[in-house]
């Protein structure tokens, strides 16, 4: 009999090939107006000035590229538990989590955050974030626009919080070593804020990262 193809499989393939491709567009428009700015004033730029114009690139990425949401709970109901720097949304037809982060833990930096979400990705694809789109308020051509990263994650179903014990045994499982009681490193990324909040142990007894602060 001959084998059929996997379709499902293969689209789900082919859009986290256009996620990725996306998160990186969005990267390089960001620091390409970065690096810009940079040469045009010899390399000095205040806090300030990056901030004003990487939140610029990002509004003007959005807007260009029809990624920015007015509203985050068109994309699904209200809930809570988003810690200090996530605003979130269930989707419950996809099962996904929308995650509107305030940039709070990336340094107020798009930048920042998008490679966070890369480095994540890198190490916990059972649990990758896809990027949604951006949303806040233009607050003028010669302002500040606040800005803030929406990010898409699947939600696990029937979980429970790992304990600390499961999160060691899972985490030295990969390859990094315990630093303190939340943080991990294999020397060349650091993964912290690895609370049992932010940790997941499903139905089947599989540990799912969804939350963490990550460095390189």
């Amino acid at each position: 009999m001959e084998n059929v193809p996997d379709r499902s499989a293969q689209k789900k393939h082919r859009r986290g090939d256009e996620n990725n491709s996306r998160k990186q567009e969005a990267a390089i428009y960001i620091t390409g107006r970065l690096e810009t700015a940079r040469t045009q004033q010899q390399g000095q730029l205040t806090k300030q000035e990056s901030e004003s114009i990487e939140k610029r690139a990002a509004f003007d990425f959005a807007k260009g590229n029809d990624l920015w949401i007015s509203d985050l709970y068109s994309l699904g109901h209200p809930l809570p538990g988003g810690g200090n720097e996530n605003t979130l949304a269930y989707e419950e037809i996809q099962k996904v989590i929308y995650k509107s982060n305030n940039l709070f833990n990336s340094k107020n930096s798009v930048a920042n955050l998008l490679e966070q979400v890369r480095i994540h990705n890198l190490l916990f694809p059972e649990s990758k974030y896809e990027l949604a789109g951006f949303t806040g308020i233009d607050n003028g051509k010669n302002r500040i626009p606040y800005i803030e990263v929406i990010l898409k994650q699947d939600y696990v179903s029937n979980a429970e919080q790992a304990t600390p014990e499961e999160i060691s045994a899972y985490m030295q499982s990969l390859g990094l070593k315990q630093m303190n009681d939340h943080t991990f490193t294999n020397g060349k990324f650091t993964v912290s804020d690895l609370r049992p909040r932010n940790v997941l142990k499903d139905e089947n007894g599989f540990i799912h990262v969804i939350d963490n602060i990550v460095s390189e």
